[in-house]
């Protein structure tokens, strides 16, 4: 009968009471509930979204918070490629502004200019190829990129290494770190995996591209370094009176109405800085650069030898870094920029600063508009821009990017989503044998606990033996000794017996439990004696009654014991890892401890959530046994 009468349960006072009991009730849950909400929000954050407390992600319900995730991972995480691509001075991606608008016209421009420029593969790079900050998550082009290598090379590693020329020692260390061409050390290297990725990048969306800007280059990683983000330093140092670094321009041309500073900064950034990928000279250099090349070639047969070409004369090589062709190719237009000494006459080859140009995406782009128009003018009735000269034409490229960014929005919450979820299973499935070793582990322990425990229980349960409370007193002090007072001493015996790096390390030290034999015994104590009689009446051995009536019989408890032997085998790693050092024997929890230490917060929530999901599978599935296992005992 219930405890509270129907009668009773009219008055004020019980009724408030049962209210504050149902009140209890739900916050108790809600304090369970919402950490673990916390969590699973928190296994799809990145750098840019670390900070935020919320049981739903941002980006699946602001857009702000969605774009900036998407230009997080455009930019491999890199503010300073953000930066000068976009001409801004967000101090990070968390706090990086979002268009307002985007005109359309000046989009479809560049889009244009894109369609018909052959700027070759180095004027781009794509994005999600690596994740610097968040570490070990695996972005949406590296994995496809790993995708095409494992279908090409059957999924051997091995394979891989020889086709690329790599030293990946597996594919949880496919690593790809692409580099801007801007600064002078980054260099084009011909090799099968450089020659590999140009193959891919020229086939990748749109919307994972950017092309570096040089004049971005220029204001943020050359003149703010020197002169600080303060315009006021600028202005006292060349004696200029700009309002902001947006109108300090990089002139395509030596600037010769420049200030004396202003000259000195142009030169040094071409003879020592940019990048020779993007540097040209025009015909008055001519001479200069066919004097060099007959010093050093003497025929054009050479020149064309070493720079792959097929050339018919000195005066048929460009006289730039573009179109590149081979490594020698560039270490001869840097001795041109930066000046080559003649070893037989001394005589000191440079091209003169006047004759050097630029020849970058944005000066093409400049060059595009005011060809297509004709004049600054023309160009801002058309496309709705405000530009006072040609130095002010920028790539559009944050719209450009904005408006592929509004197109894809479904694609970008799934990818962001499911994102630190395949980092972690591909290391898991890639990684050595995690799985199976959990798998053959628990199983064993399973099976084993099903065994012993249970004959254990059913000797003293069947026979009353004068020591059998003694026995059961001792295994039950096995629990007052916690597991690690207890490791180094087993781990000493496996040692000396030589199992270590063995199933059997894991599984001989937890063979027999002494509280499952207490609760087994429990459990047969309460079965009837009669059954037993009965079966000995009709012939049935010792083992036939222990198979087939008690084992049967206890179906409940044993479930209970073979779930705990599986939380026990599954959740073990202190000792795993103790027994088994050698890599190929580590388990699942192993491998994950090794990437939790190595990853940020969103790969170790999502690996604790996939960690979770077999053992709440065994309770989902199991559920009823268990029940049955905690209640049967109590009616008995």
């Amino acid at each position: 009968m219930p405890m509270i009468s129907t009668i009773g349960r009219k008055s004020l006072r019980v009724r408030l009471l049962i209210s504050g009991i149902y009140l209890l009730l739900i916050v108790g849950s809600i304090t369970m509930v919402y950490p673990f909400l916390l969590m699973i929000s928190g296994s799809t954050k990145s750098s840019v979204d670390l900070n935020e407390l919320r049981i739903v992600p941002g980006f699946l319900t602001q857009n702000d918070t969605l774009y900036r995730k998407y230009i997080e991972g455009l930019f491999n995480e890199k503010m300073d490629l953000f930066k000068l691509t976009y001409n801004v001075d967000d101090s990070s991606f968390e706090s990086a502004s979002v268009p307002q608008q985007v005109n359309d016209k000046y989009v479809d421009a560049w889009e244009a200019f894109l369609a018909q420029a052959d700027m070759g593969p180095y004027a781009s790079m794509i994005g999600m190829m690596e994740m610097p900050v968040t570490k070990t998550v695996q972005a949406k082009m590296l994995r496809t990129f790993m995708g095409e290598m494992a279908d090409a090379n059957d999924g051997d590693i091995e394979k891989v290494n020889e086709a690329l020329g790599t030293r990946f020692a597996s594919w949880s260390s496919f690593v790809i770190r692409p580099q801007p061409y801007l600064l002078r050390r980054q260099m084009p290297n011909p090799t099968p995996l450089n020659d590999r990725l140009q193959a891919f990048y020229a086939q990748a969306p749109d919307v994972y591209r950017f092309y570096p800007s040089v004049t971005g280059m220029y204001r943020s990683l050359f003149l703010k370094t020197q002169y600080t983000r303060d315009i006021a330093e600028y202005n006292k140092a060349h004696g200029t009176h700009y309002e902001n670094y947006n109108q300090v321009h990089l002139s395509q041309t030596y600037p010769v109405n420049g200030t004396d500073l202003e000259k000195e900064d142009w030169e040094n950034f071409v003879r020592q800085t940019i990048n020779l990928l993007w540097l040209d000279a025009d015909e008055s250099a001519r001479p200069i650069f066919t004097r060099f090349l007959k010093a050093k070639y003497q025929t054009i047969d050479a020149v064309n030898e070493a720079y792959a070409t097929s050339y018919a004369s000195f005066d048929q090589v460009p006289m730039g870094g573009l179109p590149y062709t081979t490594p020698q190719h560039l270490v001869d237009w840097q001795s041109m920029i930066e000046g080559w000494v003649d070893a037989q006459s001394g005589d000191r080859l440079i091209i003169p600063i006047e004759a050097i140009r630029f020849d970058s995406v944005d000066f093409r782009f400049a060059d595009y508009l005011m060809k297509q128009h004709g004049s600054i003018e023309q160009v801002n009735a058309a496309l709705g821009t405000d530009f006072h000269s040609k130095q002010d034409i920028t790539t559009p490229q944050q719209q450009w990017h904005y408006r592929m960014f509004q197109t894809r929005t479904s694609d970008l919450k799934w990818e962001f989503l499911v994102r630190n979820y395949i980092t972690v299973i591909n290391y898991i499935v890639l990684h050595g044998r995690g799985v199976f070793n959990t798998v053959v582990y628990c199983a064993l322990a399973i099976l084993s606990a099903l065994i012993v425990n249970p004959m254990a229980a059913y000797a003293m349960s069947r026979y009353k033996m004068p020591s059998t409370y003694k026995v059961l007193l001792f295994l039950m002090l096995t629990m007052a000794f916690p597991p690690m007072v207890t490791q180094i001493p087993n781990f000493l015996m496996l040692r000396e017996l030589g199992l270590l790096n063995t199933f059997a390390a894991l599984i001989l030290p937890t063979l027999a439990n002494g509280y499952a034999i207490f609760l087994l015994k429990g459990f047969f104590d309460s079965l009837p004696k009669e059954l037993y009689e009965s079966a000995s009446l009709d012939g049935a051995n010792e083992w036939v009654m222990f198979w087939q009536i008690t084992m049967n019989l206890s179906k409940p408890i044993l479930a209970v014991i073979a779930l705990q032997a599986f939380n026990h085998a599954y959740a073990n790693f202190m000792f795993a890892l103790l027994t088994c050092q050698d890599d190929k024997m580590w388990t699942l929890m192993v491998w994950l401890y090794q990437l939790q230490s190595d990853s940020t917060q969103g790969v170790v929530f999502a690996s604790l959530m996939i960690a979770a999901v077999p053992t709440f599978l065994v309770f989902v599935f199991a559920q009823n046994i268990i029940m049955r296992g905690i209640v049967v005992p109590v009616e008995k």
